[in-house]
């Protein structure tokens, strides 16, 4: 609710304080990735890397619990690699991609979260889905508050 709110920096610390307090919480991925989205909408993209990619965080911890074939997971995931991108380095935003199970990110998750979402990056010399959804646009919720584009 903060994060819709207006208020990505009261969500980010209520985010946090969630995984830190309730280690054994069956919403501990869903907080992990709303952690990273409040600090996307803060644009403090270093933070959303390591929120991701911290091999002791809730995030990381979720991965090996659950596997990447868990659609909060590709989300996760595809959020670092737009945090990547935001910075430029194109060859961690591909690392990234390259841990989404294609089937946690099909069609519906890419649709549904970003609905309209086009572009494209090429990978390998041909398009490749998760590109195409993260070319232009951030995977948290577009046309209901969320951040598309720029």
């Amino acid at each position: 609710a903060q994060l819709q709110s207006g208020q990505p920096q009261a969500a980010a610390l209520t985010y946090s304080n969630l995984n830190d307090t309730f280690t054994n919480s069956a919403l501990r991925l869903e907080a992990a990735t709303g952690h990273a989205e409040a600090h996307f909408a803060l644009r403090d993209w270093p933070r959303v890397i390591e929120v991701i990619e911290n091999p002791n965080g809730a995030f990381q911890s979720m991965v090996a619990a659950r596997g990447t074939n868990d659609p909060n997971i590709a989300r996760g995931y595809l959020i670092g690699a737009r945090a990547w991108l935001k910075q430029n380095e194109f060859t961690r935003a591909d690392k990234a991609l390259a841990r989404v199970s294609d089937s946690a990110a099909d069609t519906r998750l890419r649709m549904k979260l970003v609905p309209g979402c086009g572009g494209g990056i090429r990978r390998g010399g041909a398009r490749h889905p998760l590109y195409l959804f993260i070319a232009t646009c951030v995977p948290i919720g577009c046309g209901g508050g969320g951040i598309c584009g720029g």
